[in-house]
């Protein structure tokens, strides 16, 4: 699985998407979010995606500093 954030007008104080992508099977899930950080990402992971389709083989980003522990 493949991810980044997009940047979008601020729209109910949201102003980031989580994309992730299966590169397998071109699968989009998009995840509005407030902020663009790895707590952000770890939370969308362990609610949202793991429970639904179960742990990825992978994830892979642009290494971004959102996606950097602090």
């Amino acid at each position: 699985m493949q991810m980044d954030f997009i940047e979008m007008p601020v729209c109910g104080g949201l102003r980031y998407v989580l994309v992730i992508v299966c590169v397998f099977s071109h699968w989009i899930e998009a995840y509005p979010t407030r902020r663009n950080n790895s707590l952000t990402v770890a939370k969308l992971l362990l609610r949202e995606l793991i429970p639904r389709f179960g742990f990825p083989i992978s994830l892979e980003s642009d290494r971004g500093r959102h996606f950097d522990n602090e």
